[in-house]
């Protein structure tokens, strides 16, 4: 009777190893993983879907925008804008850039308060609140410099993110 019961036990399990062995596609029909050869295109010639929009023109961006973002100018001391984006279909993204500090500045709008759009998941040891213009402007920095700003400006959001940090004069031009 143990040999039988050991016998049955020992074809189960070849029978499941069997069931779970792979087998070759049945058809050409059938779904495998896609393949990418490193372009960002799939064999079959498909491409990812990049959210980034470039503008040629702020004027541009804005038509495309289902809401009226308040603006910075275009030149701020010494930054000069030279990147439009829109992400996603609803947030604008300005970027100013300065020759003369090799330094980089985020500007972004999004219909809707309260949003987080910065796009920056850092923590920094200071957090305060300051007045800009009547607006109440949340900021992050070292204490001494300013690295990201936020606030809600007539139901809708922004931030300015600045790469080598920058003081309440210079975060001043982006939100006043």
């Amino acid at each position: 009777m143990k040999k039988i019961f050991a016998l049955l036990l020992a074809l189960t399990v070849v029978v499941c190893f069997a069931g779970c062995a792979k087998t070759p596609p049945e058809s050409e029909n059938e779904i495998s993983p896609p393949e990418n050869n490193g372009t960002g295109e799939s064999p079959d010639g498909a491409q990812v879907v990049n959210p980034y929009i470039e503008y040629s023109s702020v004027d541009k961006a804005k038509a495309a925008l289902t809401f009226a973002p308040f603006l910075p100018p275009e030149n701020i001391e010494g930054y000069k804008l030279d990147e439009i984006f829109i992400i996603d279909g609803r947030i604008l993204q300005l970027g100013y850039y300065s020759e003369e500090k090799n330094d980089r500045v985020l500007y972004r709008a999004a219909a809707g308060e309260n949003l987080d759009i910065s796009g920056v998941y850092s923590e920094f040891p200071s957090v305060n609140e300051l007045n800009i213009g009547g607006r109440q402007v949340l900021i992050k920095g070292d204490g001494e410099n300013i690295f990201l700003a936020t606030a809600n400006i007539e139901g809708n959001s922004y931030c300015v993110y600045f790469q080598s940090g920058a003081d309440k004069n210079l975060l001043t031009k982006y939100l006043a």
